[in-house]
């Protein structure tokens, strides 16, 4: 799942300050992992490899001026 303000991108942020390609989200082995696409803007800046989204606890993650939460559900 593409994350960013191209329309190509299955959550679309309408946000100047979003990359049209911000992030991902991929489905890996029965996991979630959101990876860093290396935008311009600066998503995910402390990010060097896949984080893997916990079942058990949210995540939040600002894209621009947008705050995402992400829950895993079994």
């Amino acid at each position: 799942i593409r994350i960013g303000r191209g329309h190509d991108c299955e959550i679309r942020i309408t946000d100047i300050s979003v990359s049209r390609k911000h992030a991902e989200i991929k489905l890996i082995d029965g996991d979630f992992y959101i990876a860093n696409t290396h935008a311009k803007f600066g998503t995910l800046i402390r990010l060097e490899e896949d984080f893997q989204l916990n079942p058990n606890k949210p995540i939040r993650i600002q894209f621009g001026r947008t705050v995402f939460e992400f829950k895993v559900k079994s």
